[in-house]
């Protein structure tokens, strides 16, 4: 498959998964990567809405490429876990595509784990990384000092705040 994927197309195969027949669309993307550049078509259209945070395909792809350079620098790579422990929030969705975008891979904790939870699981899985939002932090340990990194709303993934319905009018007259 191409690097470039311009449309799902519309034909259906069965192919085999692990020796299970599935029906599935013969050109798609083929990884997440792929996927992400796939979405990007639909611009400044809003893609994450968290009260007035909007978070549009054009900032994902933007925050993802920046956020995915940073995680590159602090030692991710290509089959190393990252850990990603927070509220559901652009800044969470971002996070974890950029982990996709470095190679790693997301290891989802659960934020309400006590310490003790939290301690066995990363003990359990060994993260490179943990990305940890403020409220997840003090369930992390001090010893994870390589491995704690605290993100912050709008700072971290660089969001502009936009109110909603300005976005939403913007978007339905350019379409």
């Amino acid at each position: 498959m191409s690097q470039t994927l311009t449309g799902w197309g519309d034909r259906v195969a069965v192919e085999r998964i692990d020796g299970v027949p599935l029906r599935m669309y013969v050109e798609r993307p083929h990884r997440a990567e792929h996927l992400l550049a796939f979405a990007s078509r639909w611009g400044a259209r809003p893609h994450v809405v968290q009260g007035n945070r909007v978070l549009t395909f054009d900032d994902l792809r933007r925050t993802v490429s920046a956020k995915t350079k940073d995680l590159v620098s602090l030692g991710v790579g290509p089959g190393e876990r990252v850990g990603l422990m927070g509220w559901n929030s652009p800044d969470y969705v971002v996070n974890f595509w950029a982990v996709l975008a470095a190679g790693g891979v997301p290891v989802l904790f659960n934020t309400w784990w006590s310490e003790r939870e939290v301690g066995e699981a990363h003990e359990l899985l060994r993260p490179v990384l943990v990305l940890a939002d403020r409220h997840a932090t003090a369930r992390i340990s001090p010893a994870w000092a390589r491995g704690a990194w605290e993100t912050e709303p709008d700072a971290a993934a660089q969001l502009e705040v936009r109110p909603v319905r300005a976005q939403a009018s913007a978007t339905r007259s350019s379409r």
